[in-house]
């Protein structure tokens, strides 16, 4: 400070919500340097420099925490397609003769959601939907599923089941998209020879 012989300092914190984060330091080799006007535009500037450095903190932090959002919502849906597999392996262990079908179904419902131009969450759901779509046939016996030859009447009943098993198994989770809607309506037909509603 004496080597560059000033003979007057200003020093002016930089306060950012209420808390010092450092100070604006200007020195000047007249001692009358800093008369009252000045002192009031300096302090105008310490505040501009206050804000700019708030302004640059809360954008860095405002980035790193969409950073880990993003990180957090790739994982839950990571995680999320994992139970969804694993759900539809259970249902197709219990049923060899569709084994391979529901995952099957979600590679064209995806594509075909995809070709028609759907939006990126309605094909992920159509692919949801087509992973899960067989999950009521847990409540099916496993005889029945794997019976070899024709189902007796009583048999077909329970197997036309599913659809509304399925549908109380996934209602009250709460997904982007009508995922329990389509679990029990997916035997209905355009001529209401389907089921389980007929419509």
């Amino acid at each position: 400070w004496r080597r560059r012989n000033f003979k007057a300092i200003i020093a002016l914190p930089l306060i950012v919500e209420g808390k010092a984060i450092g100070i604006l330091d200007i020195s000047a080799q007249d001692p009358e340097a800093f008369d009252p006007e000045e002192v009031r535009l300096l302090e105008e500037l310490a505040g501009g420099v206050a804000f700019g450095i708030w302004s640059l903190r809360t954008d860095r932090e405002r980035l790193r925490a969409e950073a880990e959002v993003q990180l957090s919502l790739e994982k839950i849906k990571k995680a999320l397609d994992g139970t969804v597999l694993a759900i539809a392996k259970t249902v197709e262990m219990r049923d060899p003769y569709t084994a391979g079908h529901q995952r099957q179904v979600a590679q064209l419902a995806g594509a075909i959601a995809r070709e028609m131009g759907f939006a990126p969450e309605r094909v992920e759901g159509m692919r949801v939907l087509g992973c899960l779509h067989d999950i009521g046939k847990i409540a099916i016996p496993a005889e029945i599923l794997s019976k070899p030859g024709r189902l007796s009447v009583m048999e077909f009943t329970l197997i036309k089941d599913h659809p509304r098993v399925g549908y109380e198994i996934i209602k009250d989770i709460d997904f982007p998209f009508p995922l329990a809607e389509g679990i029990l309506q997916h035997h209905e037909r355009l001529n209401g020879s389907g089921y389980p509603q007929g419509i």
